[in-house]
């Protein structure tokens, strides 16, 4: 490939990612809970306040086609808004056209990104709302997807404390998703999220995504359970409500599309490390309508043991 001096090729122009001097970038969602809202109605200026010690740094939406119609005549859309309030797209963006093959993925990515600062807005509107129930269980939920950017002293985050090598390893966690969303039959009353973990052994382990299918190996469908990732400290939490495991799945969801499917997820990113005799710990949120079979997942977390040199 050839460039000019005088007109630079955008390759030319790309550059690798890297956080400013100073500062420490935490992989982190907002999550927005549209369960209540009314089907057919259009909501603007919805609001979610980001925390006051970080800058927040949006890089995707996920979960639109849980929230707004996607069928008939009239197709929901999606307007996201800076920090100031003012639009950051011409037009509001149909979730028809967020399309993987030709299923819609309901994800949205934010090129480059967007910042707000801390203690701001992420506001939106949403137009013609369709929300998704499935077996009496509410799965609408929006998830905006980025890092939370801190003065580099001002947060603890695990480093390895050797010299390594990387060498890929996955740990495989089997989920038997044998409670349901309710706790009664008269559907009144939800069950809390149930904590599970993973030891690490042997060497420092770092995330770089989950995979999930189900375990008889068929593809998982998005919207079977709720997850929250917890740090290696386990006292923070990267979402702030537990995201469909469709939001955090690298798996794919589409047989035909396999591995070059558009909108897979990579979370957490950037990668998160874990050390020897630790635990990788999560909670999961059951998607299941009362009084259901038992489903049983695979929950694969994929990633790099650091091996000392």
């Amino acid at each position: 490939m050839s460039s000019s001096v005088l007109a630079p090729s955008f390759f030319d122009q790309m550059t690798a990612y890297r956080t400013p001097k100073g500062k420490i970038d935490i992989p982190y969602a907002y999550v927005y809970d549209a369960t209540s809202l009314t089907d057919g109605s259009s909501y603007q200026n919805v609001t979610l306040i980001t925390d006051h010690d970080s800058d927040f740094i949006l890089r995707s939406v996920k979960g639109l086609n849980t929230v707004l119609s996607n069928a008939g005549g009239n197709i929901g859309s999606f307007m996201l808004r800076r920090a100031n309030s003012s639009r950051l797209m011409q037009a509001p963006v149909q979730v028809g056209l967020l399309l993987d093959g030709a299923t819609q993925s309901g994800s949205m990515p934010i090129l480059p990104e967007e910042t707000y600062e801390p203690s701001s807005k992420i506001s939106f509107d949403l137009y013609n709302v369709k929300r998704v129930v499935t077996a009496n269980v509410p799965r609408s939920y929006i998830a905006f997807v980025g890092v939370r950017r801190f003065d580099e002293k001002a947060f603890y985050v695990y480093q390895t404390k050797y010299k390594y090598r990387e060498l890929p390893y996955d740990y495989s966690f089997t989920l038997n998703l044998n409670w349901s969303y309710w706790i009664d039959a008269g559907r009144t009353v939800v069950a809390n999220p149930r904590t599970f973990n993973v030891p690490v052994y042997e060497y420092d382990f770092e995330l770089d995504n989950i995979g999930i299918t189900q375990a008889n190996g068929a593809l998982a469908t998005g919207v079977d359970f709720q997850l929250s990732l917890w740090d290696a400290s386990r006292a923070q939490q990267f979402s702030s409500l537990p995201m469909n495991d469709g939001f955090v799945n690298f798996s794919p969801i589409s047989a035909t599309l396999g591995a070059r499917q558009y909108g897979r997820s990579v979370f957490p990113a950037p990668a998160i490390a874990y050390p020897i005799k630790g635990l990788i710990q999560f909670d999961i949120v059951s998607l299941s309508d009362f009084g259901a079979a038992a489903t049983q997942f695979v929950i694969n977390f994929n990633g790099m043991r650091r091996i000392p040199v």
